[in-house]
């Protein structure tokens, strides 16, 4: 059973090693083309096959993110419709404003600790 348990893992290693190979290194390249910067096939196909799926996954990442806050955003407005009576074209409630972000931060730091100091 000892022998069985060491042969397991010089199997697979071995098993492992078969499918090694210098293909797709520029093996098969001479020395000016390699100097011309000359790629091999394999390589260019395995490094666009790189590329088209890591664009692939950053386009469904996106557009997982993008319908994930969009529907965040449905439901803040369906409960501020609702329960709020607020809508987003009533130009009473949104007029434009020149404060910036900053403004709104100071504006908001102030009120929150003029209530805690009262």
């Amino acid at each position: 059973m000892r022998k069985l348990v060491l042969l397991v893992p010089l199997l697979l290693a071995t098993t492992a090693c078969q499918g090694f190979t210098w293909k797709g290194q520029g093996a098969g390249l001479t020395e000016e083309q390699s100097s011309l910067g000359v790629r091999d096939v394999d390589s260019l196909a395995r490094e666009y096959e790189t590329r088209t799926y890591f664009a692939g996954l950053r386009r469904r990442m996106d557009g997982t993110t993008n319908a994930f806050a969009r529907d965040l955003a449905s439901i803040q407005s369906s409960f501020g419709r609702h329960f709020l009576n607020y809508s987003a074209g009533d130009p009473y409630v949104n007029y434009p404003t020149d404060m910036t972000s900053l403004g709104h931060l100071g504006r908001f730091t102030t009120t929150f600790v003029g209530s805690i100091i009262r």
